[in-house]
């Protein structure tokens, strides 16, 4: 019976924990197998950030927009999917429900989630990241 290297170990353990804590969902798995010269992890953290950032000031009373919120959420949550971010998706489909219903305290409290879930995301996919980078795949990764 072949043995696994420790690292692989590690890092099947570590991805399994987060699937476990609702961080991840099966997607991400697909996602390990691609090789490609860009990587989906950082090009969604690479899109994400910015368009959670221009989110905030259409949260603000002088200058509330929901419909600008819905259309950019609409769009962190779809590449949240992509890559099996579960928590982010349900955290921005929460934000959506609060900007449906016009309620902007509930709105502003949601976001913060958002960006919560986004930035635990964050930190894991560059813990993966690293571990591909010096241990496992000669996959090309640039850091979330």
């Amino acid at each position: 019976m072949a043995s696994i290297h420790p690292q692989r170990l590690m890092m099947e353990r570590f991805t399994y924990a987060l699937r476990e804590q609702g961080f991840l969902d099966r997607t991400f798995d697909n996602l390990t197998n691609l090789h490609q010269n860009e990587n989906p992890l950082a090009i969604f953290c690479g899109h994400a950030e910015p368009n959670l950032t221009q989110i905030l000031p259409y949260l603000q009373p002088s200058t509330l927009n929901f419909g600008r919120v819905l259309n950019v959420i609409e769009q962190v949550k779809g590449n949240a999917i992509s890559v099996g971010g579960r928590r982010v998706a349900i955290a921005c489909a929460a934000l959506q429900e609060r900007c449906r219903a016009y309620d902007c305290e509930g709105a502003n409290d949601a976001y913060r989630k958002v960006l919560w879930e986004y930035y635990i995301l964050r930190d894991c996919f560059h813990h993966i990241l690293q571990l591909f980078l010096h241990f496992l795949q000669p996959w090309r990764f640039l850091p979330c």
